[in-house]
């Protein structure tokens, strides 16, 4: 199991950011389909060396990113 203070030290780490917040946790719980998990933190990251980091980190504590895209920022035209 993952403690807290590696997600804390995992989150110093990040260029980008790494919520662990009952909050983000349940908005990322969900897909479009009926498939539910609530996720030990969420990240977004910010370049590859965060993905790198993300990557090492999964790697290390035997666990997995299950990877969600994010639409980019709306332009008003």
């Amino acid at each position: 199991m993952i403690k807290r203070d590696e997600l804390l030290q995992l989150g110093q780490e990040l260029k980008g950011e790494l919520y662990t917040d009952d909050t983000m946790r349940t908005l990322y719980a969900t897909d479009a389909s009926a498939y539910r998990e609530m996720p030990l933190a969420v990240a977004i990251p910010q370049d590859e060396s965060d993905l790198k980091t993300l990557i090492r980190f999964a790697r290390q504590h035997k666990t997995s990113l299950i990877p969600v895209p994010q639409a980019p920022p709306s332009q008003d035209r």
